[in-house]
């Protein structure tokens, strides 16, 4: 039967859950494919069955594509407070903080995200450093992140 699909349809059913999904008016969602980014209903209705931290992660996520910083912040807060070690909400909370020029509180995230074994926020750190003039030890994260 797999045979028979198309290759877009091979290459749906072969993609992560949490990049393709449906809303309950049937409208596909695709995180690789965001022309027309999704309302924060639709990714709330995707991300029910994920949990508690993971929808407001999404939240998050929705929030700081549409440029509302400190609700975004203060989704990714919440997401942590349900998961305490979430790399992803610390690491993004970390853009967002940046953005919003709270350089040391980025950098905090960025680090705690780093402990926790997310080596991508080892280029984050290494902004956060190298606003803060630190220049060595943005060069010492960004090395790293080369290396790993």
């Amino acid at each position: 039967v797999r045979s028979s699909l198309s290759s877009a349809e091979s290459f749906q059913q072969d993609r992560n859950p949490a990049e393709v999904g449906s809303t309950p008016s049937g409208r596909v969602l695709d995180s690789l494919n965001p022309s027309t980014p999704p309302s924060l209903e639709e990714k709330q209705a995707i991300a029910k069955p994920l949990g508690e931290a993971d929808r407001l992660f999404f939240e998050g996520n929705f929030h700081a594509y549409h440029g509302e910083l400190q609700e975004a912040v203060e989704a990714f807060t919440k997401a942590l407070s349900v998961r305490q070690n979430f790399a992803k909400a610390l690491y993004q909370r970390g853009h967002v903080l940046l953005e919003l020029s709270k350089i040391d509180d980025a950098l905090k995230d960025f680090t705690q995200a780093v402990e926790c074994g997310y080596s991508l926020a080892l280029i984050g750190r290494g902004k956060a450093r190298l606003l803060l003039k630190d220049v060595e030890g943005a060069l010492t994260d960004l090395s790293e992140s080369i290396a790993r």
